[in-house]
């Protein structure tokens, strides 16, 4: 289930299965709910290619790339899997896309997309992705105060928040440098209203 509780939200990483046979999932706006359908893509004019490898350049199989985009009113996802050799296809109309990779939760660090724009020729978006290793993050609350904190053994790292996971360019570093008390690094926030998110990141 999509939920949000904005009128402004956007959703740019959507979880959902490929579709062979030039097929993809159409997403289309009401005035009260979003629908997803399965559609023709069969008007392609090019391709977005690449591969997918981590810091030691190893190439990575069997990770998702998307690639979605709105052009014209016609919202679209694709998706596909990267073969053995970390190499991916995807068949594409002109338009500007949203390409992006869904290493997180499969043992690698989330990465930002890439936005390549195809006119009649084919583009080709290469990613390096990371091993996870953020350490844990560890919330309370203390006199209206929101206490965050993590191993210190686990330098360096940034703490970031957003208001919400459907943009991934929502994130923002606190202004806050952390303390090191024990064998733990702190950030004392204010406890604003509303949700938030918060993740560790290196910088």
């Amino acid at each position: 289930m999509v939920s949000c509780n904005t009128l402004t939200n956007s959703f740019d990483r959507l979880s959902l299965p490929p579709l062979g046979g030039n097929l993809g999932w159409q997403i289309v706006y009401a005035a009260a709910s979003v629908s997803l359908q399965v559609v023709s893509n069969r008007y392609t004019t090019a391709q977005i290619t690449g591969s997918v490898t981590d810091t030691h350049a190893t190439p990575v199989a069997n990770l998702t790339v998307f690639a979605c985009t709105t052009n014209a009113n016609n919202s679209l996802f694709l998706s596909t899997t990267t073969d053995a050799g970390g190499n991916y296809v995807l068949n594409v109309a002109n338009g500007t896309w949203c390409v992006g990779v869904q290493g997180l939760g499969c043992g690698y660090d989330d990465v930002p997309p890439q936005y390549p724009v195809v006119n009649n020729a084919n583009q080709v978006v290469n990613f390096v992705v990371q091993p996870a290793g953020r350490p844990a993050l560890a919330w309370r609350v203390s006199g209206g105060i929101l206490l965050l904190s993590w191993p210190a053994a686990a330098q360096p790292f940034h703490l970031q928040t957003a208001l919400n996971l459907s943009d991934q360019r929502s994130w923002v570093t606190l202004p806050v440098a952390p303390v090191q008390m024990g064998g733990q690094m702190m950030v004392a926030a204010p406890l604003l209203p509303g949700t938030h998110f918060y993740r560790l990141i290196k910088p």
